[in-house]
């Protein structure tokens, strides 16, 4: 359920996977989280997520070309790992194609998730 205006569902190749919806990361609730490996995929409120790669934090898009809460649909790519990114339309998506081929997708956004 979410803990504020704000929520999230995440799923592992369609699958729900309720225990990483709002759920504690380093000590903070978040709204969705991702995970494999030493990859962490953390959505929060709005706009892009962040992503860890060992603990450290990935700066994998440019702020001077893209908006952190609009933003045309685009792709990343990190270790083997394919991202995607998407806001077009209510909810903000993020995907991560895992190098195994496993698929996860976080759909987060305002008024939206678990709790609503």
């Amino acid at each position: 359920m979410a803990y504020c205006d704000y929520g999230a569902f995440v799923y592992l190749n369609g699958k729900r996977m309720k225990e990483f919806e709002d759920c504690n990361y380093c000590g903070r609730l978040k709204h969705g989280l991702i995970q494999d490996g030493d990859i962490d995929v953390v959505c929060y409120k709005q706009g892009l997520p962040s992503i860890y790669y060992k603990g450290e934090k990935i700066l994998y898009y440019d702020e001077n070309e893209i908006d952190f809460y609009f933003f045309e649909p685009f792709h990343y790519e990190f270790n083997g790992y394919k991202f995607y990114f998407c806001n077009k339309d209510k909810p903000y998506v993020v995907e991560m194609k895992t190098p195994n081929g496993d698929l996860w997708r976080c759909e987060y956004d305002y008024l939206y998730g678990a709790g609503f």
